[in-house]
């Protein structure tokens, strides 16, 4: 893959190869390699795809592996006319998608960033502390559950985007409730508020890290 990306950053060096930029005044991007996973990013031109497929034959010739066409996707700027769309896929012979799902266990293609977007992430996390009788379980074994599994599974996605106040606040009462033995909408008295938990344990707390914080 190593040859790949030379061949490819030569097409960017000779200007054939035109990337796409983040942002305004962003670096521009070319591709992404993981393990065997390819991600390719050109401007939505006809030309673009000749240099593209240029780019993989030759990679292909000389080192004696396929690209699998029929198990990607290209994905085009919602601002690309649908015919343009359909004539740069057919081009490229790569099948047109509107959602390239997930990848390493996040959404490759992100929109505006909504509490709905996240209501997996919270059954999730609401699913996994459901696993956990907590009839059978101490205050102090529901906390350490709290710090090491809930948190940690709310803390990937906060590497690539900020959470919304709302999710924030819904997984901190999700780990409240937990915390307390609360099940069936069924509340139960807090002997000690949630500022006090979320305080270090050298100041007299639990040592819970408030997702806001987290994120």
């Amino acid at each position: 893959m190593e040859r790949l990306s030379h061949r490819i950053e030569r097409a960017v060096e000779e200007k054939l190869w035109k990337p796409i930029a983040l942002s305004k005044d962003g670096p521009k991007l070319s591709h992404l390699f993981f393990a065997d996973d390819l991600i390719l990013f050109a401007e939505a031109e006809g030309g673009q795809i000749d240099v593209i497929r240029s780019c993989l034959e030759d990679f292909c010739l000389s080192s004696g592996q396929r690209v699998n066409f029929h198990k990607s996707a290209m994905f085009v700027s919602p601002n690309v006319h649908r015919d343009k769309a359909q004539r740069l896929s057919s081009r490229a012979g790569i099948t047109l998608t509107n959602d390239l799902g997930r990848y390493l266990g996040l959404r490759a293609i992100n929109g505006r960033i909504t509490q709905v977007r996240y209501q997996e992430l919270i059954l999730r996390i609401q699913q996994k502390l459901a696993t956990w009788k907590t009839k059978h379980l101490s205050v102090a074994a529901r906390i350490t559950l709290v710090k090491s599994v809930a948190s940690f599974m709310a803390i990937y996605p906060m590497f690539t985007e900020q959470l919304p106040a709302s999710v924030c606040n819904s997984l901190d009462m999700i780990n409240r409730q937990f915390i307390w033995g609360e099940e069936d909408g069924k509340k139960k008295f807090h002997p000690i508020a949630w500022e006090q938990m979320t305080l270090p344990r050298q100041l007299g707390g639990a040592g819970i890290r408030p997702t806001k914080l987290a994120n």
